[in-house]
């Protein structure tokens, strides 16, 4: 499957929501299936990974490069989020970054 930005975008909207009004869930793998499965054999798990590919990858409008090592600064904490507050809150950024996506 070729991915464009526009899927990118779509799939990514999707994954983010769902997370945002499902804080209690920090693995992208206990997505439900339906979800999962559009994400589950791209790079990080991510569209977004797939278009921007180092070395563009510090193109990507979610990427900061910490100590020369490419992370994404808004999944980092939600992934290492203490509390479904702080991941929705992250989550929820998330989803207005991609939402302002130009395509």
């Amino acid at each position: 499957m070729e991915l464009t930005k526009k899927k990118a975008k779509k799939i990514c909207l999707e994954v983010w929501k769902w997370l945002r009004y499902n804080p209690d869930i920090g693995d992208k793998a206990d997505l439900p299936e339906k979800i999962y499965s559009k994400i589950s054999g791209l790079d990080c798990y991510c569209p977004l990974c797939v278009l921007y590919r180092l070395p563009d990858c510090n193109q990507c409008f979610l990427k900061k490069v910490r100590s020369g090592v490419g992370n994404c600064d808004y999944f980092y904490k939600w992934n290492n989020a203490k509390t479904s507050k702080t991941r929705k809150k992250y989550a929820g950024i998330i989803v207005e970054k991609v939402k302002a996506w130009q395509v």
